[in-house]
Order: structure tokens, then C-alpha cells, then sequence
């Protein structure tokens, strides 16, 4: 009669345990679906595909493709936040941050 209560209270805990995950799952799926065509989110997945095709191209031996890739996907990336930084830093001390800022309107 023992045994099989302790094999009935394991199998409540894995069956609970079962259902909490599977809650989490559908839950992130449905989230990922509602934020699929974020313009924010998807402007960040650029950058981050071209960051990651430039890690590849360096990866196979083509460092100078690679490299190039990567510098747009890191200035995609971070291109919104120099401003707030520049927010935040008084102004003599954050001269330099007007460089990047620059070199984004260039690209973009």
C-alpha cells in the first residue's frame, strides 16, 4: 500500500511539473508569434544576422568579409544607443560619441 502511494505522489509531481512546461511553451510560442513583425524587434535581427554572417565568414577563412559584416551588424545593433548615452554623460566628457552617431547617418 506504501509503494504504491509513493509511486502515485511521483507520477502527480511529473505529470504537474509536465504541465508547467508545456504551459511555458505555449505560452513563449503565442509570444513569439504576436511579436514576429515588431518593427524594433525586427530591426535588431537584421543587425544580429548580419553580426552572426560575419562571425561565419571569418569562422570558414574569410576575415576581411567577415569583418565587414560584423562592423555593420555591431553598428546596426547599437546605433540607437549612443544617443541615450550621450543623454546621460555631460557634455564635455562625451564629445566622443558624436563619431559613431555620424558614422550610423552615413550608413543608414
Amino acid at each position: 500500500m506504501q509503494k504504491d502511494l509513493k509511486a502515485n505522489s511521483k507520477q502527480v509531481s511529473e505529470a504537474e511539473i509536465g504541465l508547467g512546461l508545456t504551459g511555458f511553451g505555449v505560452f513563449f510560442t503565442f509570444l513569439g508569434v504576436v511579436l514576429l513583425f515588431d518593427k524594433g524587434l525586427l530591426a535588431m535581427g537584421n543587425g544580429t544576422i548580419s553580426f552572426g554572417a560575419g562571425f561565419f565568414f571569418v569562422v570558414i577563412g574569410w576575415p576581411i568579409v567577415g569583418m565587414i559584416l560584423e562592423s555593420y551588424g555591431f553598428l546596426v545593433l547599437f546605433s540607437g544607443f549612443w544617443p541615450t548615452l550621450s543623454v546621460f554623460c555631460p557634455e564635455d566628457s562625451c564629445s566622443w560619441l558624436d563619431i559613431p552617431t555620424a558614422l550610423y547617418q552615413i550608413v543608414v
